[in-house]
This record gives C-alpha cells, structure tokens and sequence, in this order.
C-alpha cells in the first residue's frame, strides 16, 4: 500500500472509530463488526454507507468485482481495530494470543496462528484475523498493517509475503524463556 492509500484509510478508520475530533460512526463500525463476510455486508445498507467513503477514497470503480471485494474485506478487518497504531501485525497477534483467555496453551496458541496463515481463501483469512484482533486483542494492532495483510492475501505472492512478515514479526516479539 503506497502512502496515499496508507493514508486515506487511517483518515476513513479515524471517522469510523471518533479519532481525530470526528465524531464516531457507531452504527457504521456496529454493522461492519457484525458482518460475517461479504454477503453479510452487501445485506446492509449501513455497512455499505461506512466503506462508501474507501471506496471513494481508493477510487474503486463499481465494475472491478474483485477490488471492491478487497477493499471490503480490508475495511472489515480494520473495523475491529480500535485505535490508531504503528508496528507490526505478528508483533500485535503475538501479544493478543498472550492475553489470557486467548490459548489454553503454547500448543492452543501455535494453533491459532497456523490456522491463521495456512488459509488459502482471503475472506476466511480476513474473518479469523479479525477474530484475533476483536477478541483476546480488544482492538489492538495496527491498523495499516491489518488492511495491508488482508489486501496482500489476494494473490499467491501476496499471501506468501505477509505469511513471511506476519510469522517473523510474531517470533520476533514473541520472548520465549530460555
């Protein structure tokens, strides 16, 4: 994602979430929390009427299928962000999968993340990474690096890349004791 579209998806996440002196898009980000997948998003006029502004923003034509479905996808899992951040994404799952009540255990933990970035299918992956974030993460990750991975799963090159950069950031911050 260059700077541009980097930007104006923290500009369009700061009037979802009230950052910034905006007032917050409760029933928008509300909608867009609930929805299951794109179906559930297409079913709902208020869910639509909060991604009309990245749509425009990113200059998506109505006609390209495929890059209205990423930007949607995209904008589902930013809304479960809660606030603006920087850093990594491995590094924020790292510390939503030590929160307690996120993995029983290691092997519980590991699970997670393996089910994460072995999936093949981009709105799965959008849903489960979500889940992470919303959950156990209450929120907390960055919300650039959220929508880039969910852009980036869209191709094979894509997924293998933010595989790589959600793995290595993970193990990175993950601290283990020796």
């Amino acid at each position: 994602m260059d700077d541009k579209a980097a930007a104006s998806f923290v500009g369009w996440h700061a009037r979802l979430t009230g950052q910034d002196e905006f007032p917050p898009d409760r029933a928008g980000r509300a909608a867009l929390r609930r929805a299951g997948d794109l179906e559930e998003v297409w079913r709902n006029p208020v869910a639509i009427a909060a991604l009309a502004p990245l749509l425009r923003a990113w200059a998506v034509s109505s006609t390209d299928g495929p890059a209205v479905d990423r930007t949607i996808l995209a904008g589902l899992a930013a809304a479960a962000v809660s606030e603006r951040r920087q850093g990594s994404l491995g590094a924020a799952l790292a510390a939503c999968l030590d929160k307690p009540g996120a993995a029983r255990d290691e092997a519980q933990r590991q699970g997670r993340l393996v089910t994460l970035t072995a999936t093949e299918e981009p709105a799965l992956f959008a849903r489960l990474l979500r889940n992470l974030i919303a959950g156990p993460g209450e929120g907390r990750a960055p919300v650039v690096a959220t929508a880039e991975a969910v852009l980036g799963w869209h191709t094979p090159e894509g997924r293998l890349y933010q595989r790589r950069r959600i793995l290595l950031d993970f193990y990175a911050a993950d601290v283990v004791p020796i």
